[in-house]
């Protein structure tokens, strides 16, 4: 256990003075993990090469420290690790409890970027909120290559990290006129563009809610007018210009609350 000790300078003790001990035990941070993890049960003994790579090898967590799990359903636990071995981590099942996903799902349609632009707006946007991620092809996307592997590691550590209970979904890439007719079941879908109204959050609650987020080039013409025809609030973030993953974690944070 880590102490810190605070005393008087030199030269003024006295009867009075006073050595005491502050432990920082208890703000060691409590590791979050997500996965297909069955909260039901009292023990769990866990096999997956990654999970016992990473608890034992990288976090070298010992027998009785804490971790959190989750189910990837919105369920989580506080568990203890009650044994540790090559191939396995056994814990048990705490204080169960639900996560702090948000209320409302919010559905982010993301021209497709540059590679590391991307993934920054994937991560942010998992921290903002976000309950899935659909890549956008555009009239202005250049970039067509995406790693789904790698956006979903992203997106599950940025849950993790976040305090979230569920990995949000990355879909594959959509044409834009596919993106119009599939957002067709959204509660509500905000456009956003520079030349939009000024950005207003619905007065009544809204289950399910699309943002859509331009390329740097922003969006043509044909684009705009077919997201009006099909019903869009277009709206503006306001005068400045924004980055496109810079606007896609503002517009998923105001959209999901």
């Amino acid at each position: 256990m880590k102490h810190k000790t605070f005393q008087r300078p030199a030269g003024r003790m006295d009867a009075s003075c006073c050595v005491f001990h502050v432990s920082f035990e208890h703000m060691k941070k409590i590791h979050r993990f997500i996965g297909n993890f069955d909260l039901t049960a009292e023990r769990l003994l866990v096999r997956e090469p990654g999970f016992v790579h990473q608890l034992r090898d990288v976090l070298k967590l010992a027998v009785g420290e804490q971790i959190m799990l989750c189910d990837g359903q919105g369920a989580e636990a506080l568990c203890a690790v009650s044994a540790v071995d090559r191939s396995a981590i056994e814990v048990t099942v705490g204080s169960r409890g639900a996560g702090n996903d948000p209320e409302r799902r919010v559905i982010l349609y993301c021209a497709m970027l540059k590679r590391e632009n991307f993934e920054y707006a994937v991560e942010k946007a998992v921290e903002c909120g976000a309950a899935m991620i659909v890549p956008v092809i555009t009239a202005h996307t250049v970039k067509l290559g995406l790693n789904l592997d790698r956006l979903k590691k992203i997106a599950q550590e940025a849950a993790e990290q976040c305090g979230r209970s569920v990995v949000p979904e990355i879909s594959a890439s959509t044409k834009f006129r596919d993106a119009i007719k599939g957002a067709g079941d959204n509660d509500i879908n905000y456009f956003f563009d520079a030349e939009g109204e000024e950005f207003l959050r619905a007065k009544t609650f809204t289950q399910t809610v699309g943002v859509w987020i331009g390329p740097e080039g922003g969006w043509e013409e044909f684009e705009t007018i077919a997201a009006r025809e099909a019903g869009f609030a277009v709206a503006s973030l306001g005068a400045l210009v924004l980055r496109a993953e810079t606007a896609a974690t503002v517009a998923v944070y105001l959209a999901a609350r």
